[in-house]
């Protein structure tokens, strides 16, 4: 073989490795572009915002969020489901226990009302303080059930003499119907509306 074939040789070989490389950086430029096309953004609505706002600031207000939907009188009304975790109810005996607001779909901040889900104190073998009611809060869509949990509900034993000598860390959920009153057709080991998160799931 020539030095003249062997040069040309050599020049045909750096060309189709040089149209190699054009042509994985022409592939991976074109599944770059086809990727691009198909991935939608989401972005915070900052022009128009809904915000609520709680006077209690350290009830955790908006630590979980949820959209659902009921009708009422024919029309549609769009609401959130607010859990604030730490909210100090009016249930005697009961410290940050936690609450679960409903508030609707508009312009003032100030429009949130609490959810009656739980209104009584300790009843015994029991201790509500701090339960974190509203750390989930769950919709099943328009016209559908409402799930609120408190997953540091707790049951208690004490002794003949008052002591404490258990606590059983069991979590507490509350399923509504679809204008948030206790579930009367869902009952479980004799209480109308909650279980324990073992239960429940």
């Amino acid at each position: 073989m020539t030095g003249f074939h062997s040069a040309r040789m050599l020049e045909m070989c750096v060309a189709r490795s040089k149209m190699a490389r054009t042509c994985t950086h022409l592939r991976r430029f074109l599944l770059t572009v086809c990727f691009v096309q198909v991935t939608y953004g989401f972005n915070l609505d900052t022009g128009l915002p809904i915000i609520k706002s709680f006077s209690e600031k350290e009830s955790y207000f908006g630590f979980s969020v949820a959209q659902h939907q009921r009708t009422v009188n024919g029309g549609i009304e769009n609401l959130f489901i607010v859990g604030a975790p730490k909210y100090n109810t009016s249930q005697i005996g009961v410290l940050e226990g936690g609450g679960v607001f409903r508030c609707p779909v508009s312009t003032y901040d100030n429009d949130c009302t609490l959810i009656d889900i739980d209104t009584e104190g300790d009843e015994p073998g029991e201790e509500k303080s701090d339960q974190w009611l509203g750390v989930t809060v769950k919709s099943q869509g328009k016209d559908g059930k409402v799930l609120a949990c408190a997953h540091r509900y707790k049951r208690v034993k004490t002794d003949s003499l008052g002591e404490l000598t258990e606590r059983s860390g069991n979590g507490k959920c509350f399923q509504m119907d679809r204008n948030f009153e206790i579930d009367s057709d869902y009952l479980i080991n004799g209480e109308i509306g909650r279980a324990s998160c073992r239960e429940r799931v």
